[in-house]
């Protein structure tokens, strides 16, 4: 039986250099940037925060659980570091909230990969997406008490990490252990569910002033591109760099850390270099 039990700290911060801020998706905390954050470290300030009502994370009330409630613990996390802007990058959950900071004025750069909220409330997509969820509330509810055990099988860890890894073997039996913890940990399924529904998708993609690249995922099965990335494609501006990430899922720095770091270190690198550059007289 698993003795890894204790809940991550609310955030990881190490490295120095340019800061780079990193949001997890739904039902995960941090640590799911263990990896890339330690890549980045050698010349970047990172700071990964788990968000409010995840494992680990602050609590908050149901009636404060939107995005803009998200946003708003992410900017206290932020002014107590002393950064008033950085590179954000986020992922699904993260990837809207990454896109309510960069509205507020708080980002150098924006990174979303698979970015969730490219919907409105009333569609097709986002009714599936939110069923889909809500069936998983019970089986989490369910599987709390086995979790100790089935948190360390291998094959259960595979059979978990299918949903959002393309190759769940890629996935390394901590990061799957501790990806499992999380999801079975977190106490506010119904709450975010609901204020997401009542968020109705991300507004004002067209009107994104910082430097933009989105990430998306080709084996993604929570949230597959070529259903909810079209608002994303289409209302982005031109300016904005579109990358399709090859054979990973919807959580991709769980099986592929290396690509993750690495185009997320082109792209910020290449951003503070020209943010640097003296203006022409």
């Amino acid at each position: 039986m698993s003795t890894k039990r204790n809940a991550p700290g609310p955030f990881l911060h190490i490295g120095a250099g340019e800061p780079v801020l990193l949001i997890h998706p739904f039902l995960m905390t941090h640590e799911v940037w263990s990896e890339v954050a330690q890549r980045l470290a050698p010349d970047h300030e990172v700071l990964a925060v788990t968000l409010p009502g995840h494992w680990g994370g602050p609590d908050a009330a149901w009636n404060h659980m939107g995005i803009s409630d998200m946003a708003d613990g992410l900017e206290q996390v932020l002014d107590q570091h002393g950064w008033d802007t950085c590179h954000v990058v986020g992922n699904s959950l993260g990837g809207w909230v990454a896109f309510e900071l960069e509205r507020r004025g708080r980002a150098r750069s924006v990174t979303a990969i698979a970015p969730a909220g490219g919907w409105t409330s009333i569609s097709v997509p986002a009714i599936r997406l939110g069923i889909t969820f809500l069936a998983l509330a019970p089986v989490m509810v369910l599987a709390k008490p086995f979790v100790g055990w089935a948190a360390g099988v291998r094959r259960l860890q595979k059979a978990a990490m299918s949903m959002v890894a393309a190759n769940p073997a890629a996935v390394p039996p901590a990061v799957a252990e501790r990806a499992m913890w999380a999801a079975v940990q977190c106490n506010s399924i119904l709450p975010i569910l609901w204020a997401a529904a009542w968020d109705d998708g991300i507004k004002g993609l067209k009107d994104t002033q910082t430097p933009t690249q989105l990430l998306l995922c080709d084996k993604d099965r929570v949230i597959p591109w070529r259903l909810y990335g079209q608002m994303f494609i289409d209302e982005l501006p031109a300016s904005t760099r579109r990358i399709i990430l090859p054979e990973v899922g919807h959580v991709p720095m769980v099986e592929d850390p290396v690509l993750v770091a690495r185009v997320i270190r082109e792209f910020v690198d290449h951003h503070a270099a020209n943010q640097s550059e003296p203006a022409e007289a």
